[in-house]
């Protein structure tokens, strides 16, 4: 019972703090669509998912393994996060080679360095808030949530509002908001003393890898599943178009919402619980799997 307790408070633990940054998305949409014009949160959003897109090839996806390895016991944390932090820093050298030829697509054109801004930041944050779930310090993980909602809005009403950046406004909005997740992340969860590049154990950085790359299919082939069409509506309707499809798809991602929540604390239950962890799945399908289908399909019946 224990188990089912810790699984439970984890997920209420994730929830605010992942809702929290989630929900902020929906609570901005007033802002966004006043402040932008159709065509500009069509750009945003073409602009945001290509850096989405980036994101696990600039990474070699070596944040899955992060989490993965970073629960192990007998795995020293430090050739964890070292690993990540420099896989993070290779891959992003090596996208830049690539910028000429993403400086060539039109609706990029004027904003690439900004999306290497977003890549980088967004893959540091990544590597830190996983580590520190990793870590087990899952409120540390929720407050940063929170901090980052914050910190969101607070560069969103400057950016938008104030400055009237527009696109560009919006985008860096979400840069720096992570920046300061970054900054925060490292200074509470004293995050430097894990950077060892002396000792650090070849293994578990071939372990890591070997893990993390086979994984990066699979995050694109997802991202193309869920994103593509957003790239087909504004070639052949125009970035109008886009901007009100792009606020629409909003709704629905609700239900993915409810389901990530609880897949982030499912993970570190899977992982760090090693006695009875076949009657723990057991009773994971047997109870949790019905509870969290019927909630998908009460979520659909009022969607509809």
């Amino acid at each position: 019972m224990d188990k089912y307790k810790k699984l439970i408070s984890n997920t209420v633990i994730f929830a605010i703090g992942t809702f929290s940054s989630k929900v902020l998305v929906f609570l901005l949409m007033p802002l966004y669509t006043r402040v932008l014009s159709d065509a500009e949160y069509g750009i945003t959003d073409l602009i945001v998912q290509t850096g989405n897109l980036l994101l696990p090839l600039a990474s070699l996806g070596i944040v899955n393994a992060v989490i993965r390895f970073g629960l192990e016991r007998h795995v020293r944390k430090s050739d964890v996060f070292t690993t990540g932090l420099a896989t993070i820093l290779t891959g992003f050298c090596i996208m830049l080679l690539l910028y000429p030829l993403l400086d060539l697509l039109d609706f990029l054109s004027g904003y690439t360095a900004l999306i290497y801004a977003f890549v980088l930041m967004s893959s540091l944050r990544s590597l830190c808030s996983q580590f520190v779930r990793a870590r087990g310090q899952v409120r540390l993980y929720a407050v940063d949530g929170i901090v980052s909602t914050i910190t969101t809005i607070l560069f969103n009403v400057l950016f938008l509002v104030v400055l009237n950046w527009g696109v560009f406004g919006y985008v860096l909005a979400i840069v720096c908001s992570d920046t300061l997740s970054v900054l925060f992340l490292g200074f509470n969860a004293e995050l430097w003393h894990f950077v060892r590049i002396h000792g650090l154990r070849r293994s578990v950085s071939k372990a890591m890898l070997k893990y993390a790359v086979p994984l990066i299919p699979n995050n694109v082939l997802w991202w193309i599943t869920n994103v593509s069409d957003r790239y087909i509506v504004s070639y052949l309707l125009g970035n109008n178009a886009n901007g009100l499809y792009a606020v629409a798809y909003k709704v629905p991602s609700i239900v993915v919402l409810v389901s990530g929540i609880f897949m982030d604390a499912w993970q570190m239950s899977a992982v760090t619980e090693q006695e009875g962890r076949g009657r723990f799945l057991q009773g994971f399908f047997v109870l949790i799997v019905p509870c969290y289908l019927l909630l998908v399909r009460e979520l659909s019946c009022s969607a509809r």
